[in-house]
């Protein structure tokens, strides 16, 4: 940094002189990198939206540049990393919405720099599972609009899901209350 500077005399007799003009400068060697806080979509996360919202937080002891936000499928293909955003100050943070291409496994991370181009990744990338396909389910019996007088009626069902089955329930008042098939999983 430079700076320039000049200094004034004004005496009891009215001898007023002022300096030249003078500089100098300070050399300020920033060698501490940003910090990069990851905050969503959180670690180990299951989403069914295709849209995420990628959000971090950034710090510096000095002054933020840019932070870029990467994403990565599970064979370690790079699905987006064109989102690189100006960040100012020595906290800032930023939330850029990314469309996946499709469901899957995924990584992300953001890669931070200040204006002395110390860059960093927060430690660990994050991963998340988007699943934005239904599960396949099949009633066998049943058969569509069967009355019964039977209160304890079998369902018979399958149900498939390439991310496996967590539960399965069914109702026969539209809803109002829901059975839940012991079986499923």
């Amino acid at each position: 940094y430079a700076y320039k500077w000049h200094s004034w005399g004004n005496g009891t007799n009215n001898n007023y002189n002022v300096s030249a003009n003078r500089s100098y400068t300070v050399n300020y060697s920033d060698t501490i990198a940003p910090v990069v806080y990851l905050k969503a979509p959180g670690n180990a996360t299951n989403i069914s939206v295709a849209t995420q919202y990628f959000v971090a937080n950034f710090t510096d002891n000095y002054a933020l540049k840019n932070a870029t936000l990467y994403i990565w499928n599970s064979t370690g293909n790079i699905i987006n990393n064109t989102e690189n955003r100006t960040i100012t100050g020595v906290y800032n943070s930023s939330n850029i919405s990314v469309t996946l291409p499709y469901s899957g496994t995924f990584k992300w991370n953001y890669y931070a720099c200040d204006n002395s181009n110390n860059c960093v990744w927060n430690n660990t990338n994050w991963t998340f599972r988007v699943d934005t396909i239904n599960p396949n389910i099949t009633i066998t019996y049943p058969a569509n609009n069967t009355n019964t007088s039977d209160i304890q009626i079998n369902v018979n069902y399958t149900a498939s899901d390439e991310n496996g089955i967590s539960a399965c329930w069914y109702s026969n008042t539209s809803g109002a209350v829901n059975y839940t098939l012991a079986s499923c999983a």
